[in-house]
């Protein structure tokens, strides 16, 4: 299968579902067929597999409060429900 724009953008919406197993059994085999026969796709999966992969080496901290609060406050505002 070649690369094709709108069936590859589907299946690429799909990858991180994918990877983390909660895509149901007739999909996911229709998502492996895809990446055995599209290498832009394949590339795409090995890229987003091993960035998750490398992430998951770094133990995660936890926000300090005041940036949190900050972080919050941006969202809020940058989508119009200022507090």
């Amino acid at each position: 299968m070649k690369h094709s724009g709108k069936h590859c953008e589907k299946l690429l919406m799909k990858l991180s579902d994918y990877l983390d197993g909660e895509l149901d059994a007739r999909t996911e085999k229709k998502i492996k067929r895809h990446l055995n026969e599209c290498l832009p796709c394949l590339a795409s999966y090995r890229s987003l597999r091993w960035s998750i992969e490398a992430l998951r080496r770094y133990p995660s901290k936890p926000v300090p409060k005041h940036i949190s609060r900050q972080l919050c406050r941006n969202i809020l505002r940058a989508v119009g429900q200022d507090e």
